[in-house]
């Protein structure tokens, strides 16, 4: 979607069967991504037998190619309800997070789209601890879709940081944009640190704390970067707006997309090796509580360092 991802591959879309699963893969090929290439992706995972029963049983020979067999039946039978859309299928052996991740690499795909766990709403599909894994390790963005996803996303929330990948956010964001006629509104959260910094300064040189109007108009530079970057993006003016928040960012970010009626937040994962290992706290907590799709855009693998 992204100019510098012109050439990318196909929109991956993981599979468990579920209706859920079928509901997240309608919305993507008929509002999220509408005449690209779709591919339906299942994973098949060897059952482990417990000890006790290796000793005395073994898996069929046959046990593996069956269930191969009749997951594709099923996926092919997907993607023919569906004869207006290119969709091609593939089985995946592994666990789903590393099964997608690893097909995402083959087909240079530019996304993977999943369905959200959930104790609430209608999407159930991967359980959280998958999508939590999947956007630490993917190489492309991962979309997690739950809550609220019945139409075309009109009003977009895309999280800002200072950080190495904030440019690629900020052109997914534009895509987007693009593609749906979308509104734009980006936000900047400020820690309780640096707030704290700033406000003991001004006890410093001042003698007296600021009031809220006066912190609004020290960090009302930094809104006016964050809305200059997004409209050098290509974002028309009358599509943006932009904040500045204080607070714990997953919380602030949660907030801000129900005030705002977000129908899609785009937030990005840091480009280091740290995200192999550990996904930011903010990230997982608004893949784990949004009400509505997510997609965390991730630096390739060949900008992870």
């Amino acid at each position: 979607m992204p100019q510098s991802q012109q050439s990318a591959g196909p929109v991956l879309v993981g599979i468990d069967f579920s209706e859920s699963s079928a509901a997240v893969a309608q919305w993507v090929r008929r509002y999220f991504a509408p005449g690209l290439e779709l591919v339906f992706v299942h994973s098949l995972v060897t059952p482990e037998w417990p000890v006790f029963l290796s000793r005395t049983l073994s898996l069929p020979e046959s046990f593996m190619d069956n269930a191969r067999a009749g997951a594709d039946q099923r996926l092919r039978e997907m993607a023919l309800a569906a004869p207006d859309s290119r969709i091609s299928t593939r089985v995946a052996l592994g666990r789903p997070a590393e099964a997608l991740a690893d097909v995402a690499r083959e087909l240079h795909a530019e996304l993977i789209a999943v369905g959200k766990h959930g104790e609430r709403g209608r999407v159930r599909g991967y359980t959280g601890s998958t999508t939590d894994r999947l956007a630490r390790i993917s190489p492309v963005p991962v979309l997690t879709v739950g809550g609220q996803f019945s139409r075309v996303p009109k009003r977009i929330l895309v999280a800002l940081t200072f950080s190495s990948i904030t440019p690629l956010v900020v052109e997914w964001t534009r895509t987007l944009s693009d593609r749906f006629g979308a509104n734009v509104f980006g936000i900047h959260v400020i820690g309780s640190a640096v707030l704290g910094h700033v406000l003991s300064m001004s006890e410093v040189t001042q003698g007296k704390s600021l009031t809220q109007p006066e912190i609004d108009r020290v960090f009302s530079d930094e809104s006016d970067g964050w809305r200059k970057q997004l409209l050098d993006a290509g974002i028309p003016s009358e599509r943006v707006r932009t904040e500045i928040a204080f607070g714990d960012v997953a919380q602030e970010v949660l907030a801000t997309a129900g005030r705002e009626g977000a129908d899609l937040i785009v937030m990005g994962s840091h480009a280091s090796t740290v995200r192999r290992a550990l996904l930011g706290s903010a990230a997982s907590a608004v893949l784990r509580e949004a009400e509505v799709p997510v997609l965390v855009v991730v630096a390739p693998d060949d900008e992870i360092s």
